[in-house]
């Protein structure tokens, strides 16, 4: 039973990492694959934990597919709304230097 919950689980989470590489998210869909890879190698100690793994990794792929990652997000870039509010940006301070 626990080796058709992996298969599932496994299968869901590829559909789920192609998909995004074919809306052209590939910062979102790499993420995703590095930490499936990652969540395989620390629960790869028993069946169950493996399981336990691959559906937390299941979980963290629906997450980032509705919550994508960007570039922009990453590095912490300042929207334009408060740009144009007149709040400072990270840019006004690099004329101190």
């Amino acid at each position: 039973m626990e080796l058709l919950l992996i298969g599932l689980a496994t299968a869901f989470n590829f559909v789920v990492i192609i998909r995004k590489y074919r809306l052209h998210r590939f910062i979102d869909g790499t993420l995703d694959m590095c930490l499936m890879a990652l969540i395989c190698i620390l629960f790869s100690g028993t069946f169950s934990a493996l399981t336990v793994g691959m559906i937390a990794s299941m979980a963290i792929s629906v997450y980032l597919y509705f919550n994508p990652v960007t570039l922009a997000g990453i590095l912490g870039s300042v929207p334009k709304t408060q740009k144009a509010s007149g709040s400072q940006s990270f840019d006004d301070f690099d004329d101190d230097f």
